[in-house]
């Protein structure tokens, strides 16, 4: 038995496995994550799926031994009904927000059916199906999301006084 562990504590220090690791600096201020973000809206998730992001290297020269070199990422993507927007604008009383997994990169783990209050900014070059969404909400750990009923009643008051601003700001 000794010399198994061993021997697979060897395996381990010889082969390595990559390993993500999500990192938050600081704390989260509402009126800071306000201002920060593009959308922030109070939601229920409706629906979750996941999705597989194309990511181009970002090369300063061509290289011709690059080729058509790229990577993959994985996502979810989170569909939302809105029921209040606090910022921002919105087509349809639906909003779609990608995120991670939530295993060490920073993706939110949302439920189905749970209502949320979502801080999300847009990001750009998501790739599905060979195709470019030039334009999509994003979303982590590392913002001021968090279900509904863990905000404090303050906090609520200082959500919509926010909200108030912003729409004085932007008709």
């Amino acid at each position: 038995m000794k010399k198994l562990s061993i021997f697979l504590v060897s395996l381990l220090i010889l082969f390595p496995s990559p390993a993500m690791a999500c990192s938050c600096i600081g704390k989260s201020v509402l009126k800071h994550e306000f201002n920060y973000v593009n959308v922030v809206f109070t939601g229920r998730v409706l629906a979750e799926r996941d999705i597989k992001q194309r990511i181009l290297p970002e090369i300063e020269e061509e290289d011709e031994h690059l080729g058509d070199r790229f990577y993959y990422t994985f996502s979810k993507e989170f569909t939302f009904l809105v029921e209040e927007l606090h910022k921002g604008k919105a087509v349809t009383d639906t909003i779609k927000v990608i995120t991670g997994y939530g295993k060490g990169d920073c993706g939110y783990r949302f439920k189905t059916g749970e209502k949320y209050i979502v801080f999300s900014y847009y990001t750009q070059a998501y790739f599905e199906r060979e195709t470019e969404q030039k334009k999509f909400l994003e979303t982590n750990i590392c913002g001021y999301t968090k279900p509904y009923d863990r905000f404090s009643e303050k906090e609520i008051r200082k959500l919509h006084k926010l909200q108030k601003r912003y729409k004085k700001k932007n008709p």
